[in-house]
């Protein structure tokens, strides 16, 4: 297996809905890893990164969308099915681990002040078609990551096509989370192997000559 690593950027604020905690008034909290940092779950990133993969192969082999109920062998053979689990992995997105070297030394004190510095509260309320006004009991309080933060999600892919189809799906991909609708959850999303991005144009025109086979 080939070890790679997919990089998010985050562009905006962002939500991946995590457990409530009612004694602090927030309707919806931002997810956290075992160790308190934001974070996407490998299976959320996968199910997206699934679908346009869907699309790519769809789109070079001129095959219309979607493919009746099931998605296109290629990506089945990758991303699974019901009775299989695929031959891609792809492990929750975190934080560096220079970062959580760090965040590992500090007090339970210094973590709720760091923190601050990677999620935010923001508030939300629906408008009333009729007053335009906001909406009696529509206000909602959200724990949100902030923009501008990389996550790190580890990839074990069976060969380098894998990493070609996958390069293709994460430049696809460019919201992730709740809210997209409402501007949250923009994303940069792309992947590096050997220590370097791979270069999409390139995985493009070798993906496009395997689907034309």
């Amino acid at each position: 297996m080939l070890e790679a690593t997919v990089a998010i950027r985050t562009l905006s604020e962002w939500l991946i809905t995590g457990e409530r905690d009612r004694s602090t008034g927030v309707d919806a909290a931002q997810l956290r890893d075992e160790d308190g940092l934001p974070c996407v779950p490998g299976r959320t990133l996968k199910g997206l990164l699934r679908e346009q993969a869907a699309e790519t192969v769809c789109a070079l082999s001129s095959a219309p969308l979607p493919w009746g109920e099931t998605d296109p062998p290629l990506v089945q053979e990758l991303f699974g099915t019901e009775a299989a689990p695929g031959a891609l992995n792809i492990d929750a997105g975190k934080l560096p681990l220079e970062f959580l070297d760090e965040w590992l030394l500090l007090s339970e004190e210094e973590k709720r002040s760091a923190l601050r510095d990677l999620v935010s509260m923001t508030a939300r309320t629906a408008i009333d078609s009729v007053t335009c006004g906001a909406k009696d009991h529509s206000l909602r309080i959200m724990e949100v990551g902030i923009p501008g933060l990389v996550l790190l999600a580890p990839v074990a892919a069976p060969d380098e096509n894998a990493l070609d189809l996958l390069c293709a799906a994460c430049a696809g991909l460019r919201e992730l989370g709740s809210d997209r609708n409402r501007g949250l959850g923009r994303v940069e999303v792309s992947v590096y192997y050997n220590g370097a991005q791979r270069n999409l144009d390139d995985a493009l025109d070798r993906l496009s000559a395997r689907v034309a086979i």
